[in-house]
């Protein structure tokens, strides 16, 4: 299939449609808008004319196992203290022998807000999590779920910032007078691994204290 680039100041995405006779067929869409620099909308949606599609004119094997076909439109805005999702989500079942009750479930409409403040006093920092989201299905259960997680943290122990260097080679230059230096035990995959650590600390006064 080939996906024809659709772009314009806005928004950019791709389309694509293969026709095979007059019965077989595939479309797919792969779209972004940015109506603003706080929200933008996703929308990600293929379609097929038949359940064996892929396992006839699939070219790979993975392809050939697909079982459904997501389609899933979001919509996310967020500004300096929320940040919310709004979301569209169903799937066309390929596999028929799936049964029923065991198929994904709709989401129409999932909706998501996060909400994070500068600390209070005394170092405590607040934060909500919420998520309402609506099941449905031909067949089954159908209802509705509400998570609420409001949260009040209080972060405590040394102020310092922690770095994991994953890569080869990695080196991290610093100049912050709350770093604490630490080295984990190195856990190779099959044969054994290697470590050379060299750790410079120059520091006027009391390790972590005020200067």
């Amino acid at each position: 299939m080939d996906l024809v680039p659709v772009v314009t100041t806005q928004s950019n995405g791709k389309r694509g449609l293969v026709q095979l006779g007059s019965d077989r067929r595939l479309a797919s869409l792969e779209h972004v808008t940015h109506f603003s620099d706080a929200t933008t909308l996703t929308a990600n949606i293929s379609a097929t004319s038949d359940g064996t599609y892929f396992q006839d004119l699939g070219n790979s094997l993975s392809a050939a196992s697909i079982t459904h076909l997501e389609r899933r439109v979001d919509l996310d805005w967020h500004d300096d203290t929320w940040r919310v999702l709004g979301r569209v989500q169903n799937f066309q079942t390929l596999d028929e022998a799936i049964a029923r009750d065991d198929r994904p479930y709709e989401r129409v409409p999932q909706l998501v807000a996060m909400g994070e403040w500068p600390a209070l006093a005394f170092g405590l920092e607040p934060r909500v999590d919420t998520e309402l989201v609506n099941f449905q299905r031909n067949d089954g259960v159908t209802g509705q779920r509400l998570d609420l997680l409001p949260q009040l943290t209080l972060p405590l122990g040394p102020q310092g910032l922690r770095f994991t260097m994953s890569e080869p080679f990695t080196l991290l230059l610093l100049d912050d007078a709350r770093v604490i230096h630490e080295t984990t035990p190195i856990q190779p995959e099959g044969g054994p691994g290697h470590r050379d650590t060299l750790v410079v600390t120059l520091r006027q006064g009391g390790f972590q204290g005020p200067r």
